[in-house]
């Protein structure tokens, strides 16, 4: 009876040595070819499609195969997608400015799959490997405090949002905190609609204009929305008056600076970093080395007339500043 157990218990110990050694044969690494699946909720708009272009061009460098799903706006079938990743056996995941608080069972598969899931600006929840890029708060705040100052701490502030992604309600936050004891400035909240944002936009800013001579200050919850204001604020002959305040330093912005527009400010984040640094998280993970912070925060920097850079470039993310001091120092 003891030889027939020990037989057994021998067998047991020679079949685990052999899935263990077949776990290790199929593990891969960074190097590999691996399959990431990107996921893109609105592939459209300007800043996320530049963001995915750019992760997948660095999936080439790196020799790994990576496939693109716009959900075109639409929740269902941007989580659909990232389901279906997971069900064909996908490396990584990379979550392309979606919410990840409506992506809880994409999140929750990976979990399960082991498969890292790693996110741009799309928030920071329970389950996923790590959140790259900007805070939205932050980027708030510095707009808030010079919107502020610009307009002497008095008249009307016009704010154009849609508050579906977490970045966008989390830049909502920070402006208002810095305008909290301002009891001279009043807020106008405009809402977008999914669907045709950049004429909505457009119309609903105008209307508020027309209805409000006291406004001072636009601003646009991101910088596609800016040159609809501008066309607005013209419109009324407004020019001289009300100056708009955005978000994400893309060239068109920056060509806007440069003219000398109604546009006065830009927050922006280094695009190129943000997506180098979310292609390299998933790398590391692969190899067993996640990121140790969930919450990744990238350089956020002002963009003003003052030192916009010349025709052609973009701000330096690794040496820009968020601070107006250090704009006017470095002049």
């Amino acid at each position: 009876m003891r030889a027939r157990y020990s037989v057994l218990g021998l067998s047991l110990s020679i079949a685990v040595m052999a899935c263990i050694v077949v776990t290790a044969a199929q593990a891969k690494s960074s190097k590999d070819n691996l399959k990431v699946g990107l996921i893109s909720y609105n592939h459209v708009s300007a800043v996320p499609h530049v963001l995915a272009n750019i992760a997948l061009d660095d999936c080439k460098v790196r020799g790994w195969t990576c496939e693109l799903i716009d959900g075109k706006g639409d929740p269902i079938a941007t989580s659909n997608a990232g389901l279906n990743f997971v069900n064909r056996g996908f490396d990584a995941i990379l979550n392309v400015v979606s919410d990840n608080n409506q992506l809880g069972a994409v999140i929750k598969a990976a979990n399960t799959a082991h498969i890292p899931f790693i996110s741009i600006a799309s928030g920071d929840v329970p389950g996923i490997t790590a959140d790259i890029g900007p805070s939205g708060v932050v980027q708030g705040a510095l707009i808030g405090n010079e919107v502020r100052s610009a307009i002497d701490l008095k008249g009307r502030v016009v704010l154009v949002n849609w508050n579906v992604l977490p970045i966008l309600r989390e830049r909502e936050r920070g402006l208002r905190a810095t305008m909290a004891d301002d009891k001279n400035i009043a807020i106008t909240e405009l809402e977008l609609q999914g669907q045709g944002y950049l004429e909505d936009s457009y119309n609903k800013l105008l209307a508020a204009l027309r209805a409000n001579k006291d406004v001072k200050a636009v601003v646009m919850g991101w910088m596609e929305l800016v040159p609809g204001a501008l066309r607005a604020i013209e419109q009324t002959g407004m020019k001289d008056q009300v100056k708009v305040y955005s978000y994400d330093a893309t060239p068109d912005g920056l060509d806007l600076l440069r003219k000398g527009s109604s546009l006065g400010m830009l927050v922006g984040v280094g695009t190129k970093e943000t997506v180098e640094s979310s292609m390299q998280a998933i790398a590391d993970t692969v190899d067993g080395s996640p990121p140790s912070y969930r919450s990744l925060m990238m350089r956020s920097c002002l963009v003003t007339k003052e030192n916009v850079p010349p025709a052609g470039g973009e701000p330096d993310y690794k040496s820009c500043t968020p601070f107006t001091t250090e704009i006017r120092r470095s002049k």
